[in-house]
């Protein structure tokens, strides 16, 4: 189709994508980022890169469930990809939901809150759950290993496997100097500094 091998696959995503997200935008609440101080603050709905996509959505305590603002997000989102042809990947599909509490010394901290959420496929007209993950439960994005907790494990295991596995397959080959010098600045390298630039790594645990 036109939407995968073709030169104007590119464009055509852009312009269906940025068309999209401000229907989103416009149609369902989003979630407030604020300042420390409170001299700045944000709504954003949608956040994107490609064909990625994350739906935000924030409330105050004292406004009720948050699951209704969820489902109303998911599911809009849902059926905008629908029309234009797409279809969510359901099985890839989960949600964060964070609450933040205050102990008594005055420091926040996120507190795990599961809130299933349910969507009609608009394909099939079946209902089905979006599964819900913990803020320290790690998952894969763009490569990366990350989790709202900042929790850093899941990532340093994987840094740590990936050089030993390009290491070992060095080792293994018994490569000339000049060619083992190739390989560290063109695959090792940029490798394990892509996630290390994008990364939230202790630099104890580095060492």
């Amino acid at each position: 189709g036109s939407w995968k091998g073709a030169t104007k696959s590119v464009i055509n995503w852009v312009l269906t994508s940025s068309m999209i997200q401000k229907i989103h935008q416009d149609t369902v609440q989003g979630a407030s980022f604020k300042s420390t101080e409170n001299q700045t603050e944000v709504n954003q709905t949608t956040i994107g890169f490609v064909d990625d996509n994350n739906n935000c959505v924030s409330q105050e305590k004292d406004q009720g469930p948050i699951t209704p603002k969820l489902q109303e997000s998911a599911q809009k989102w849902e059926k905008l990809l629908h029309s234009t042809g797409g279809m969510l990947e359901l099985n890839k599909c989960f949600t964060f939901v964070i609450n933040w509490e205050q102990d008594e010394e005055g420091r926040h901290r996120m507190c795990n809150q599961r809130h299933p959420i349910e969507i009609i496929e608009s394909q099939t007209g079946m209902t089905k759950e979006i599964q819900t993950k913990n803020p320290s439960e790690s998952h894969k994005t763009l490569g990366c290993t990350k989790n709202p907790a900042m929790d850093s494990k899941a990532q340093s295991e994987d840094i740590r496997k990936k050089a030993e596995k390009i290491s070992q397959l060095t080792c293994s080959y018994g490569l000339s100097r000049n060619t083992s010098r190739l390989a560290y600045y063109s695959v090792f390298l940029p490798d394990v500094l892509y996630h290390l630039t994008s990364s939230y790594i202790p630099e104890q645990v580095l060492d």
